[in-house]
């Protein structure tokens, strides 16, 4: 009995001569099959990416409209594994083209650190985040710089990053926040939502550095933006107090004085 062809086994498209052959080669071998106008719908982006010029800055939404909407899902719907290889070029592409030092909160995705998201290139990814001034102030980049740190493995300013980004975005549930955090990192966000004093979202970057009291000794890093909000910083004090085995009263009762619950769950159960 024949084995049943796979057609994406056939289909490794590094560049476009590459996808030309790779499409030629499966219509010899599946003539008829249902996804062939697809793939020539693939060689000919793969084409257009290889031979176009440059993305004009006033074109930049347009293309990645199209990229997004239309040729990436076909891509994964098509190509699956493959997908992301063939993709890189068009990302990479489109990343050139978008801007680093300005960044539109009205329009998060028309920054290089989105398209570099996609491809991904998390060296890249923090550079272009890092290269707008305030990106502290915005979510959006907050996250990408938090994923970016994860997959360079440097969890704890991706933690920082995470509890920044919770901050700023205070409309959230930490948990709906943190999908994309380490699983280590969500399992607290999940943790949070489940405690039997429940605290608001605009107290789990305090919360968490309670649960995680090594963080304290990465506050003070330039490149690694971490929570200033009043609460935050009271919670810090208390801990490097606790560290220095000084006396706590002044600093507990800073924290009583904004957030009660987060200082009887110090004493409840200290940090970590």
């Amino acid at each position: 009995m024949r084995r049943k062809t796979t057609c994406t086994a056939h289909w490794r498209p590094r560049n476009a001569a590459d996808a030309d052959a790779s499409f030629e080669r499966l219509c010899r071998i599946a003539p008829n099959h249902a996804g062939l106008g697809e793939y020539e719908i693939l060689v000919l982006y793969a084409r257009h990416i290889e031979q176009a010029a440059p993305v004009a800055p006033e074109a930049c939404a347009e293309e990645l409209a199209a990229l997004r909407e239309e040729i990436a899902p076909l891509a994964h719907t098509r190509l699956r594994a493959q997908a992301r290889d063939y993709l890189a070029p068009a990302w990479r592409r489109l990343a050139a083209a978008l801007p680093r030092a300005d960044f539109d909160p009205n329009d998060p995705d028309l920054h290089a650190s989105y398209a570099e998201t996609q491809i991904p290139d998390w060296d890249a990814v923090i550079a272009s985040v890092q290269a707008v001034a305030d990106h502290a102030q915005h979510p959006a980049l907050l996250a990408r710089l938090a994923q970016a740190f994860q997959h360079r493995q440097r969890p704890e300013a991706a933690t920082l990053a995470w509890a920044r980004c919770s901050e700023r975005a205070p409309e959230m549930s930490p948990a709906d926040l943190l999908r994309a955090a380490s699983p280590r990192l969500y399992r607290r966000a999940l943790m949070f939502e489940e405690l039997d004093e429940p605290l608001e979202p605009t107290d789990f970057p305090a919360w968490l550095l309670l649960r995680e009291p090594g963080l304290v000794h990465h506050l003070d890093r330039a490149d690694s933006p971490a929570p200033v909000g009043a609460v935050f910083t009271a919670m810090a004090e208390l801990l490097r107090t606790h560290l220095r085995g000084a006396d706590e009263v002044e600093a507990r009762q800073r924290l009583q004085a904004l957030r009660p619950p987060l200082l009887r769950a110090y004493l409840q159960h200290g940090p970590g």
